[in-house]
């Protein structure tokens, strides 16, 4: 355990946290409180993973925290500090294991609702999305395909602008104008 307000946060820190994702940590920390320690290099002193959950934990006065010490050269430090997250978000999503694992929560927090309806992924009715997650390879030639969620319409026509793509009525379209 050590006192948040005593922890040096890591000038090459370089992910961003938005109010929206600060507010969602605030409520899951405030439901369940603390699961995980943040990573602190005990070589340097410096933090290398938690820093949202230390600014939230100083914001709320609490003098102590769940901390994992690791003993890492500068150099692996910065190794870890770009990699950690980066690596995490590597993991494809099961989507209905992920759909069965938010139906079987039950909150009574409304922005914690809130967050846990916005992890649910794009609604499908008509089903031209399934399979898609289970795509492997490039066979349409494709280096890399992203999918977008949209929250309303107006969201999916500023998208169309911003690319210069009609995406209203497209399953998917090319980056470069001159593919197929």
């Amino acid at each position: 355990m050590a006192d948040p307000s005593a922890i040096v946060p890591n000038e090459l820190n370089w992910r961003l946290h938005s109010a929206y994702q600060l507010s969602a940590l605030r409520e899951v920390l405030g439901e369940v409180g603390w699961v995980d320690r943040v990573i602190v290099n005990q070589t340097t002193g410096k933090l290398i993973d938690g820093h949202a959950r230390v600014t939230e934990a100083i914001n709320n006065g609490e003098t102590e925290i769940p901390v994992t010490y690791v003993v890492l050269s500068e150099s692996e430090e910065r190794l870890v500090l770009a990699t950690l997250d980066p690596l995490s978000k590597m993991a494809e999503t099961d989507i209905d294991s992920q759909l069965h694992l938010i139906d079987q929560i039950e909150a009574d927090n409304a922005k914690l609702c809130q967050f846990l309806s916005d992890l649910t992924p794009l609604s499908d009715p008509a089903g031209t999305l399934k399979g898609m997650a289970d795509l492997k390879g490039d066979e349409d030639g494709a280096f890399r395909s992203v999918l977008v969620n949209f929250a309303t319409p107006e969201h999916v026509q500023e998208f169309a602008e911003l690319v210069g793509h009609d995406t209203l009525d497209a399953d998917s379209m090319w980056f470069e104008e001159d593919r197929p």
